[in-house]
């Protein structure tokens, strides 16, 4: 797999890292890349991050406790 970090990340490597694989998108942790991934629906990762371009889900950026 190859696997990518946004230009945006910390120099510190402390990010996510994607990769896509047919119709999914893995994602892990740059720091512990071994401790596992997560696989999402291509689809789905679409409209999460259209959904943060647009500002959608801001609130959810406010709720922390």
């Amino acid at each position: 797999m190859h696997w990518r970090k946004s230009t945006y990340s910390a120099t510190k490597g402390d990010c996510v890292e994607v990769s896509e694989d047919g119709g999914l998108v893995h994602v892990r942790n740059s720091l512990h890349p071994g401790r596992g991934t997560l696989g999402l629906l291509a689809p789905a990762v679409a409209d999460f991050v259209a959904a943060c371009a647009t500002g959608e889900l801001d609130d959810l950026a406010r709720a922390r406790p």
